[in-house]
């Protein structure tokens, strides 16, 4: 009898099972959520760089490459993250916004009202949205403000006085109310009244709040009073001559 020696031989197994686990970053940038699993088969104990894949508003992570172990248990994990877009909230004195101008995460929901506004009416969005309350989600970089319109029935007040007959102050002798376009121009009409010198028209802008208004002074016309023979008047008690 002759001494024997003999091993085992293996061959690699091609249909080894791996995983790729694809993670999307969390939209408050707080961890990762599994989106996608790739159950894959490679050739035991290999080399293999699994792909990675391309996720609209997230940057890619780069490829890995890894052993095909052969118990099957191998997993590659590929991290997405967020990117980020620019929010540009414009008038914002008119919004209430749940975020300021500012960057954010892909995906992140907006909130913003259109306040109410005295004089005008609320139109949309300039990005066409109708809805007074309305919801963004960032995909992109947004630029947005509210429109309105003019209410065309605003009130605003034209106040008259005259000249007190002592000469001193004025007392209201008329008041109009008129209505225009708010935030527009106007100049009111003076009127003319007998024994009054009209002031010069005023050039006003008509405010959304109904508070615009302008008064025009009309001072009272002086005359020539004279007595030509005074030799039988009470000076104590007449008037005298002059204006």
């Amino acid at each position: 009898d002759k001494n024997i020696s003999i091993e085992p031989t293996y061959i690699a197994n091609t249909n080894t099972s791996y995983k790729v686990e694809h993670y999307k970053q969390k939209v408050t940038l707080d961890g990762y959520d599994l989106a996608e699993t790739d159950n894959l088969t490679g050739t035991t104990d290999t080399k293999v760089t699994p792909n990675v894949k391309t996720y609209t508003g997230f940057d890619s992570p780069v490829p890995t490459e890894i052993t095909i172990k052969g118990d099957g248990t191998t997993v590659v994990t590929y991290n997405y993250t967020r990117k980020s877009y620019t929010f540009t909230l414009n008038d914002s004195e008119d919004v209430i916004s749940s975020h300021q101008s500012g960057s954010y995460p892909y995906e992140t929901e907006i909130t913003i009202t259109a306040k109410d506004k005295e004089g005008y009416t609320f139109v949309g969005w300039s990005n066409g949205d109708t809805n007074q309350t309305t919801t963004i989600s960032l995909t992109d970089n947004i630029e947005i403000n509210p429109v309105y319109s003019s209410n065309t029935d605003t009130a605003y007040k034209v106040i008259h006085k005259q000249m007190n007959i002592d000469g001193e102050g004025y007392t209201t002798y008329e008041t109009e109310i008129l209505y225009g376009t708010t935030g527009s121009k106007v100049t009111p009409s003076v009127k003319t009244y007998k024994g009054f010198t009209s002031p010069e028209p005023e050039e006003i802008t008509i405010t959304g709040d109904g508070k615009t208004s302008v008064t025009y002074n009309y001072t009272r016309n002086k005359y020539d009073f004279a007595v030509s023979d005074r030799t039988y008047i009470d000076e104590d008690n007449s008037t005298k001559n002059g204006k």
